[in-house]
């Protein structure tokens, strides 16, 4: 089901496969990517952490985590830019890296962002939604005042 794209099918068939054998490392990598492929961020680290914990020196499960953390900071990059267009801003700081060097050293550097950060799409959103609506609701009263201004000066 991976190869075919059909990752939910592919996260169904893995569920299935742990439940008999909870400690399966290849179902546990298996909808890692699956959940990876489709945005599943939390599902995606769930399915990590476990495979860690069961065997954190296993190079699939280090390659998976790795993976993970460059497809969330892409996505996230991705939905900065898409804000910042949509509010006006610039995105020129937003050049994907697409080495795995480059990971590992931004991984080095950089404070692990699953731990630290809040659950960042849906804070994004709520944010940013909450701006979009102070500005259409001030937007809105600037509107009916000038023409209430406009009323009151032709009377």
């Amino acid at each position: 089901e991976m190869k075919s794209g059909n990752y939910q099918k592919a996260k169904e068939a893995c569920t299935s496969a742990l439940k008999w054998d909870p400690d399966n490392m290849k179902a546990l990598c298996r909808a890692a990517m699956a959940a990876i492929e489709q945005g599943s961020f939390d599902e995606a680290i769930a399915a990590i952490g476990v495979a860690e914990k069961l065997n954190s020196d296993d190079q699939d499960v280090k390659k998976i985590a790795l993976l993970f953390k460059r497809k969330k900071r892409d996505y996230h990059k991705k939905e900065k830019e898409m804000y910042s267009k949509m509010f006006g801003g610039s995105s020129s700081n937003t050049t994907p890296s697409n080495t795995i060097a480059d990971d590992e050293q931004h991984a080095a550097t950089k404070q692990d962002t699953m731990e630290s950060s809040p659950p960042s799409s849906m804070y994004s959103y709520f944010v940013y939604t909450s701006v979009f609506f102070f500005i259409a609701v001030a937007y809105t009263l600037w509107m009916w005042y000038g023409t209430r201004m406009k009323e009151s000066q032709e009377l």
